[in-house]
């Protein structure tokens, strides 16, 4: 049985004392080495291949059709050497007990999921986000997170993914092949330090890196999250259509997909505050295609 993690009351969540609220910067990010380095480093953690890896996906007893096949396909990388679990241990379910701790229960893998209607470049497009949490090392602190957030076409492909992480020193997006392909037709090659011409200019916002434009499928469809040890950084995000980074997957698991909307309100109230402590508008100032 894995272990139930505890943590500070979630009161203290629902009134302002939980995951910081960032205003968004109104000024340019000056470029620095630090985000050079940093992004170099990013680019080439999507080349990575995992020797052995665990694998998770949605419950398909539990998950209607269209939900599953947009929902992402896990990967965690386990230790080469076999020596020690991931410092992050296993993503698991939040829970509110009746003193009015929040708690984390790895026995039940879980992601959060919800959809909704937003604006980009003034046309309407649909957004998925995608969220799960793993606890923190230290009990008195809020669970660390991962997942993304993706917009989609109107023929339902996915064509922007922004990652959502605790611990990301950069905004981090992928991007579909297609849009890249169809960015530069209309804006030209990348930008001076650039890799992709969907990416903006870097002397303003040095701080955003596209990681990898990720193939598009025959149909929509969820992406593979590769997730590395100790740390669980997302390393990359590929089409499952694309040749797997993984050398075996020794073990397979089931997760848990919940539709916030049906979540216990309180659970709800800390997805939601975290999703908006991780909010920082990235995908509006792509040079998206027909922006």
């Amino acid at each position: 049985m894995q272990p139930r993690h505890y943590f500070l009351p979630v009161l203290f969540l629902l009134t302002g004392c939980g995951p910081k609220i960032e205003p968004e910067t109104a000024a340019p990010i000056v470029e620095t080495a630090f985000y050079r380095e940093v992004r170099d480093l990013i680019h080439d953690q999507t080349e990575r291949h995992f020797a052995q890896a665990e694998f998770f996906s949605p419950d398909p007893e539990t998950t209607p059709d269209p939900v599953r096949w947009m929902a992402p396909l896990i990967v965690e990388e386990l230790d080469p050497l076999q020596m020690e679990p991931s410092r992050l241990g296993r993503f698991g379910r939040l829970d509110i007990e009746p003193d009015g701790r929040l708690i984390l229960d790895e026995d039940q893998p879980t992601v959060y999921h919800w959809q909704q209607e937003v604006e980009i470049g003034g046309a309407p497009r649909q957004q998925s986000t995608f969220l799960w949490f793993y606890a923190a090392s230290d009990a008195s602190e809020f669970p660390n997170w991962r997942g993304f957030r993706t917009i989609s076409d109107q023929r339902g492909f996915a064509i922007v993914w922004e990652v959502m992480s605790s611990e990301a020193p950069l905004r981090v997006l992928y991007v579909s092949e297609p849009t890249e392909k169809s960015a530069r037709r209309q804006h030209g090659p990348p930008l001076p330090e650039r890799r992709y011409t969907v990416e903006p200019c870097i002397q303003t916002q040095g701080d955003l890196v596209v990681a990898r434009v990720v193939g598009d499928g025959p149909q929509p469809m969820g992406p593979f999250v590769y997730l590395d040890y100790p740390d669980r950084h997302l390393s990359t995000l590929i089409c499952r259509c694309e040749p797997s980074q993984v050398g075996t997957f020794p073990a397979s698991h089931l997760y848990q997909l919940i539709d916030l909307e049906d979540a216990d309100p309180a659970i709800r109230r800390v997805v939601t505050r975290t999703a908006m402590a991780d909010s920082k508008t990235s995908i509006d100032v792509l040079r998206l295609p027909g922006v």
